[in-house]
């Protein structure tokens, strides 16, 4: 919205100025694209920028110092259970006294550490939970994966195995393509489809006759795909 877009312009702007003794010409293109009216021509004409106390939040630094806290532990405990990042889980929960740990960077530590929802707590979640004390806090990740939370899983896998041949095909981003894709799930590549072709810009052609007589499959996580881009 025009919130967000304004923070952006004014971050740059500001990034921008404090980096132009170091790389004049760079930063003069970035200004040059996003000032606004009332600035000089040249960011060369204004001063570094001061610090501005009204916009300091020691209460927000605080809890972001705490969210990269949680999130480097929640990272440990996936490592640990072998959970791959790129693979959803239901929920963390942060447990604390109060059951406030988390504050106002729930959301962006959903984004960190993949996680559908992030919980506030002041007793321990009952179920499948991985835990890791952080600071005065505890923390519990839920490992327990259903079918539909496994089939997310999957196309993250197919997904990842597509971009890896678009990337040794030396693809252009956003360059179509079309896909040779089997798998010995129908069903499931039907239901997943759309998604697939629209992240990795590929058209997909199945059907009889894939995989080709003697071209081998491989198994990503439950399921065997024949995955080729057409020449």
């Amino acid at each position: 919205g025009r919130g967000a877009e304004e923070t952006l312009n004014y971050c740059l702007v500001t990034l921008a100025r404090l980096l132009a003794p170091i790389t004049p010409h760079v930063t003069e293109y970035v200004y040059q694209h996003f000032k606004g009216p009332s600035l000089p021509e040249s960011i060369h004409l204004l001063s570094l920028p001061e610090p501005e106390e009204k916009r300091m939040d020691a209460g927000l630094e605080k809890e972001m110092e705490l969210a990269m806290e949680i999130a480097q532990a929640t990272l440990a405990l996936r490592e640990e259970k072998k959970l791959r990042l790129r693979w959803p889980l239901n929920e963390l929960v942060v447990q604390s006294k109060d059951g406030r740990g988390v504050g106002r960077a729930a959301g962006i530590l959903a984004t960190m550490c993949n996680v559908k929802k992030v919980s506030e707590a002041t007793t321990a979640p009952k179920g499948e939970y991985a835990s890791k004390p952080v600071d005065e806090l505890t923390l519990h990740l839920n490992t327990a994966a259903d079918e539909r939370l496994r089939d997310e899983w999957e196309v993250r896998e197919l997904v990842r195995r597509v971009q890896e041949l678009r990337k040794e095909a030396k693809l252009q981003p956003g360059q179509k393509v079309d896909l040779l894709i089997a798998c010995d799930d129908g069903k499931f590549l039907e239901a997943h489809r759309k998604a697939v072709e629209e992240e990795t810009h590929t058209r997909f052609v199945n059907g009889e006759g894939l995989p080709p007589a003697g071209e081998k499959r491989e198994k990503l996580l439950d399921r065997v795909f024949y995955v080729k881009l057409k020449p």
